[in-house]
Order: C-alpha cells, then structure tokens, then sequence
C-alpha cells in the first residue's frame, strides 16, 4: 500500500501494481496519449482509475511537456528596464561605440535549468531581486559587428564567479551576465560586461592592436547562477551549440580558445576543465568524447583564472605541462620553438590584498618549484625567444582600485585591464615578462677567465 503525504492522515493510495489489468493498462494508454487539462477531467480520471495513476499521470504530462518544449525564447524586457536593449532578439550593435555587438542567445539544450534557486547551500539567494531575467538556457555573445570571413577567430569561453549574495558585509554587483534590475546597488539596465568588468572595450583595443592576419575574437560568457552553478556540457560542443544559435557564427569551421574565469567558475569549470584533458591539443579519445573538438584541434591559446577558485587544480595541470614540455624539449632540443608554439600557456591574475593572494602567492611557489627542474636555457626570460617560463605565469594586479570585482577590468581606463592583459599574452607570452610575480631570478651567466 501507498500513501499520499499531502495529508497529515497518510490517506492511502491505490498502488498501480495492484491495479487489475485492465486499469493498469488503461491507465498506461492515458499517460501517454493525454495530460489532465482541468480539475473537472482531473477529478473523473481519479474516479476511475485511482489516485496513484492521476499522480503518474500528471507527473508524465508535465515531462511531456518539458521534451516537447525544452526552453522557450523569452520575451525581452520592456524598454523601463532595460534602456540599451541588450535582451532585444537582435542584441545591440556597436556596444559602447567599440564596434562590437551584444547579444544574449536562448535556448540552448546545455546550461542552469529551473531558474534561481531559494538558497544555495543555505545561503539565501536575492538573484530574483538583482535582475527580472531567467539563467537558463543561455549565454551572452559578444562579437565583432561585421566578422572578417579570411581572418582567424579566437574563442574565449568564460565562467563567471558566485552572483547571488546581499548579505551584510557581501553583496554581488550582477547576477552573472544579466541586465540588473536597478534594486540593489547596480544601476538599473547595466550589465557586468560593459559596465564593470569592460569586456567589449578591452576586446576592441586588443583586436584594433592586432596585425590583419592575426585573430579576431569573439566571447562567450555563460550564464550560470549561485555558487558559479553552470550544468554539466562538453567544451567544444557548447561552443558549437552557441554557434549554431547565431547566424553569424554558424558558419565558423575552425577557431583556437581561450578558457577563463573569475572567482567560483574557476573551481566549478576551468579546473575540471584542464585536467580532464580540454586544453590540450585533441587526440582521438577527445574528438571521440567531445565531436565538437574538430573545430579547435590545436591547445588552448591560454587558460587563465581571474582571482579564481581551482588555482591549486590548475596549477596541478600546470606541473604536468612543464614536465611534458621537459622531456620533448630534453628529445629534441632543436625543435624547441616549435614544441613551445604547440603547448598551452597559463595566466593567473590576483588582486594584491585581495582575498586570494595568499593562494595565489602559494601557488607561485609550485610553479617556481616545477620550472626549477629544467635545464637553464628553457627558464631564462632574458632570452629573445619564448621559454617555459614565459607560457606559465602568475601575476599581481595593482591598479588603482583593484579588488575582487575589479580584477578583469580597470576602475580608471576601459581599455585596459587584466583581460587585456591575457589577450595580448594568449599569442605574446613574452611581453608581459616583467609583471611576472614572483618570478624566478635569471641564470647566472658563466664568466670567462681571462
């Protein structure tokens, strides 16, 4: 026997497996050809084939339902709450006159799905209050407003941090990448990535910098929600799926990527991400588990935590690099550059004082330790050619203003900022060499008797 725990009385229910054979298979054909359409119909059926199978009933209706309308497109927010228009169908060109366009794409079959939660981990959750939009299903695009079809693009594929808190002492700025609602401290119709962290403006500047035959690049910032809840996806395959939602992009065959993170989705993605094998170029077992990867073979042009969780994880991952890198340079010394010009690289940016410095600063340590075992050659950063030391590297941010929320992007310059930074050194590793922290001190350099 069953019971019903909707009552303080525990009424039983009809068991489905007691059911003579005909009301179970009445009740089967019912489940899968009807869904209960009104209390009166809701009430006959439970005449007739008893309480448990309406239960089944209404429970298979509603997957029914979900399968046949997996997540629909929503409704832009009206113009009083978001004044620029970001979740209007066609996104918004041009976005703060860089030549870039925003644009938020729905219904993708990966992502967060029912909403914002209550509470995460009995932390009250004031999402709902922080922004009118929904996280599911979606990521916002940002992407030059005319793509050069003969130009290289590059794909930075980013997770944001924990935005969902306004407690006493700690309050998020953004629910992610959604337009805030303007009743909290963010103003009414901003977003996080033109208005704080400056995305679109660090991107413009880093690009408008770039020779012709270098990348162009597109981001793809994943909406997740809570403690940098994001579902569970593959790689390259969510990529594909966010390129197949934009006519503009639809068409792109191949790319290289960047993997990024602040704060949380460095713990809950980019970690998970480099040591299960996704920033190293594809072998046949990644194509097999992630198809999708055909169109990125090659390593990741840089994988970088922005005063991230998942820095010892990554820094794991790193290690390993650095052995590899050791023994096929050790092989082949002659083909240095081009084994050095295959390998991922690794950026690691923390506010000074800030509440991952200690981590960060720990984690420098292990780095120095690994880069400490190679032959000198292949650690010395006053050498005019790229070395091991230039593809991993960790670095203070100590601009005016810098703190947790202000790693990405500067307080002072739009243009300028952390993600600049790791742009720039995704295809020139040297050039940041003297923002290293902690780095290790040259080679002592033989002297010649006379």
């Amino acid at each position: 026997m069953i019971y019903s725990e909707a009552s303080s009385n525990r009424t039983p229910i009809a068991d489905s497996r007691s059911l003579p054979p005909q009301r179970r298979s009445y009740s089967s054909q019912y489940i899968h050809q009807n869904a209960p359409t009104s209390p009166e119909s809701i009430l006959n059926l439970q005449r007739r084939v008893g309480n448990h199978v309406v239960a089944t009933l209404i429970q298979n209706g509603r997957k029914v339902a979900r399968a046949q309308h997996p997540s629909l497109q929503r409704a832009p927010l009206p113009a009083t709450d978001d004044p620029q228009g970001y979740t209007q169908p066609q996104g918004v060109k041009n976005v703060a006159s860089t030549g870039l366009t925003r644009l938020e794409v729905h219904d993708l079959k990966f992502g967060v799905a029912g909403s914002f939660q209550a509470d995460y981990g009995g932390r009250t959750s004031a999402e709902k209050q922080m922004t009118k939009e929904s996280p599911d299903h979606m990521a916002v695009v940002i992407m030059p407003d005319k793509l050069e079809a003969e130009r290289p693009i590059q794909v930075v594929l980013h997770f944001h941090g924990w935005g969902f808190r306004q407690e006493k002492g700690i309050k998020d700025p953004y629910a992610g990448y959604l337009v805030a609602s303007g009743n909290t401290a963010s103003k009414k119709g901003s977003v996080r990535d033109v208005d704080q962290e400056h995305w679109e403006q660090q991107m413009s500047a880093v690009v408008g910098a770039r020779s012709a035959d270098q990348p162009q690049i597109v981001a793809i910032l994943v909406q997740g929600r809570g403690k940098s809840e994001f579902g569970n996806f593959p790689t390259y395959g969510y990529v594909q799926e966010v390129f197949g939602k934009v006519s503009a992009l639809s068409a792109i065959k191949s790319y290289s990527i960047i993997l990024s993170a602040h704060s949380g989705g460095g713990g809950t993605k980019i970690a998970p991400m480099v040591l299960g094998g996704d920033a190293q170029a594809a072998d046949a077992n990644s194509l097999k588990k992630d198809p999708a990867r055909a169109a990125s073979q090659s390593a990741a042009d840089l994988v970088v935590l922005f005063d991230a969780e998942g820095i010892e994880g990554t820094m794991k991952w790193v290690t390993q690099q650095i052995a590899a890198l050791g023994k096929e340079l050790a092989a082949d010394p002659k083909a240095a550059k081009t084994i050095l010009a295959k390998s991922p690289k690794f950026r690691g940016y923390f506010a000074k004082h800030g509440f991952y410095a200690a981590r960060f600063t720990a984690q420098s340590k292990v780095l120095n330790a690994a880069l400490a075992t190679l032959p000198s050659q292949w650690i010395d950063t006053t050498s005019s050619d790229v070395t091991v030391a230039d593809l991993f590297r960790i670095i203070q941010v100590d601009r005016p203003g810098t703190d947790h929320e202000h790693v990405i992007g500067s307080t002072t310059d739009v243009k300028v900022g952390a993600l600049a930074d790791a742009l720039t050194a995704s295809l020139n590793p040297i050039g940041d060499r003297g923002k290293a922290f902690n780095p290790l001190p040259p080679p002592k350099k033989k002297v010649s008797k006379p």
